[in-house]
């Protein structure tokens, strides 16, 4: 067909032979198809724009009971007119529908689906920027009524200071005074908050309001929603009242970790050093995966104990907000009291000497820069990976403490001039290792990279915590080991009643020999049983001697 219309066109007789000149004539041909004897036709055959046949489709619905089929859906190539299919090697046409039937798609409206989604299989046909715009707007507004709400504020009304003799009686274990526990004044104040919430505080003599910036409030909201099993809960904050600003978080009954380290009445053995660790690495971990980022302050007394003897972490991420507002000058550094003698001590550097010797090197150096830079200029900060790099020197110097309960440097040491050689982190001072033989050289080891000076070449938590565990193998809890020494301590004292029992049986066997040597065995089990033995009188008696 394509041939003869190339010979009517041209009126030459060889053009048949030409294929190129043929399969152009044959491109957006079409014509009809045949048509069979019983009179069915095949209906249009149409040519694409690269000489191929355009195909025409038709869907239909065969059901049991019916014997024609149901036709739903007919579509048939359209030729699109700008379209070369020999530069897109493509066919130049697009199927549509011309018959389809309605009501009978699973949709809403009966009607068949798209084909393809208003916005696209990706979503590149909408533009979604103004939703997440008012989306973001919503969320920030919400976030900033959350902050303006200040949950974390505690009123002075709302609280009530316990006196000496009523901290004494929450204390269920008593503080054992060391070099540093008159520096370490954490259960020193405590207050009842609201009807029965026991809380110990830090107090800081307020000189000016605090003017708390987004961060800070932002901040302070982290800490008060962080929940973990080591980590000790932020009551509140109690400011600008009283000139005096308070830091409140819930009592722990049974004192610091360093109370327990230095009281040599605790026998402290691989199971104790293996869930100390455990449990601080693990409160360190969560701190560390939070929006809070780090500790900023871990030192022994910064690790309470708890009632079920487990670890929890306290004073985490204040640190670095209560330097700023003490360099601000809106806060003077820690009173500490007296809890025995019921007498105020303002220790001026209270703060630096009880953190300073647990202090990275590079964190004190920048401690040191902002002290010196003008209240006019901004506040310098550590990146959060540099921060939590400082806990890791932190735990190294704590772990320490536990494992050797020894303070983290060289004895008859002077602390004031120790504080004074590396406040300013230019020149460190390393605790050295006792019993180096004796301990696993794995988590020798792992304490000097805790140490380094170079805070990239420290460990991570999680790196330590995985350490801690493999080579301080501790099962269960801290209540777990002392149920153990408790069992044990049973047990002894069992063994210990049967001895003396037996020895009792002993004495008694003996005495019973002696009576019945000395007076009759009928008057010798009276007695013995607290009967009155009557006496008797006899006309004539004969006593025998043998």
């Amino acid at each position: 067909m394509a041939a003869r219309r190339a010979l009517n066109e041209t009126l030459k007789t060889e053009i048949v032979t030409n294929g190129k000149y043929v399969w152009t004539e044959m491109r957006r041909m079409s014509f009809p198809g045949l048509v069979s004897a019983a009179g069915i036709s095949s209906g249009i055959v149409m040519m694409d724009d690269i000489a191929e046949r355009a195909p025409f489709y038709a869907a239909f619905l065969v059901q049991m009971n019916r014997d024609t089929p149901t036709k739903l859906i007919e579509m048939e190539p359209l030729l699109l007119s700008k379209c070369d299919g020999l530069k897109n090697h493509s066919g130049c046409y697009d199927l549509t529908m011309t018959d389809l039937v309605t009501g009978f798609w699973p949709s809403p409206d009966g009607q068949a689906p798209p084909d393809e989604p208003i916005c696209g299989y990706r979503n590149e046909r909408c533009d979604y920027t103004p939703i997440i715009a008012a989306g973001s707007a919503v969320v920030v507004a919400i976030m900033n009524q959350a902050l303006a709400k200040t949950p974390w504020r505690v009123y002075r009304d709302d609280m009530r200071i316990l006196t000496d003799d009523e901290m004494k009686s929450m204390l269920s274990l008593g503080s054992t005074r060391t070099k540093m526990s008159s520096m370490s004044a954490f259960t020193k104040h405590t207050a009842v908050v609201g009807t029965n919430t026991q809380a110990s505080f830090h107090a800081y003599p307020q000189r000016r309001p605090i003017a708390f910036s987004r961060d800070d409030m932002k901040m302070l909201t982290q800490i008060k929603q962080a929940v973990h099993d080591n980590l000790n809960p932020f009551i509140g904050m109690a400011f600008n009242e009283k000139d005096e600003m308070l830091l409140l978080w819930k009592f722990c009954s049974r004192g610091t970790l360093q109370d327990i380290i230095y009281n040599h009445q605790i026998v402290l053995d691989a199971q104790f050093h293996g869930a100390f660790a455990r449990d601080i690495t693990l409160g360190l971990e969560y701190l560390h995966a939070s929006p809070i980022g780090c500790h900023g302050s871990l030192t022994p007394w910064s690790c309470l104990i708890d009632r079920n003897w487990a670890v929890r972490l306290t004073d985490y991420g204040i640190a670095e907000p209560l330097e700023r507002w003490q360099k601000m000058g809106m806060i003077s550094v820690e009173t500490l009291k007296e809890g025995t003698d019921g007498e105020d001590i303002e220790t001026s550097g209270a703060q630096q000497k009880t953190s300073v010797l647990y202090c990275a090197p590079e964190m004190l150096k920048m401690s040191e820069a902002n002290r010196r830079r003008g209240v006019e200029k901004s506040w310098m900060k550590q990146s959060i990976e540099k921060r939590q790099a400082g806990d890791i020197y932190g735990f190294g110097m704590v772990m320490y403490e536990i494992l050797f309960r020894s303070l983290p440097y060289p004895d008859k040491t002077d602390i004031t001039e120790l504080v004074d050689y590396i406040r300013d982190g230019s020149r460190t001072v390393r605790p050295s290792i006792q019993n180096r033989e004796n301990m696993n050289p794995d988590l020798m080891s792992l304490l000097l990279d805790c140490w380094s000076e170079n805070p990239d070449a420290r460990p991570s938590i999680r790196r330590v915590r995985l350490c801690t565990e493999t080579y301080l193998k501790v099962k269960g809890s801290l209540v777990d080991q002392m149920m153990r020494l408790m069992e044990q301590y049973a047990n002894n004292l069992e063994k210990l009643v049967q001895e003396r029992t037996g020895m009792l049986e002993e004495a008694n066997k003996r005495a019973d020999n002696l009576l019945s040597q000395l007076l009759p065995r009928y008057v010798a089990n009276e007695l013995k049983m607290g009967r009155v033995v009557p006496p008797k009188t006899f006309a004539a008696a004969t006593v025998m001697f043998r």
